[in-house]
């Protein structure tokens, strides 16, 4: 079956993060994941008030979505 993860992540520790990252990464990888959109959207200047409104108004949780 396949998914797609949506996640938002509030990092409270960047270096340990960092080292997460490069582990799941590994996991993902080995069962045939990859990613899709990974910060960029996220992060671009178009979507900067609209994230900090969000961050306002609710809060976000992880999402899986099945695939085709």
């Amino acid at each position: 079956m396949s998914a797609y993860v949506i996640v938002e992540i509030d990092i409270a520790d960047p270096a340990g993060y960092e080292e997460y990252k490069k582990q799941a990464a590994a996991t993902v990888h080995k069962y045939g994941g990859k990613y899709i959109v990974r910060k960029e959207w996220l992060n671009c200047e178009e979507y900067r008030e609209p994230r900090k409104m969000r961050h306002r108004t609710a809060k976000t949780k992880m999402i899986l979505v099945e695939g085709v």
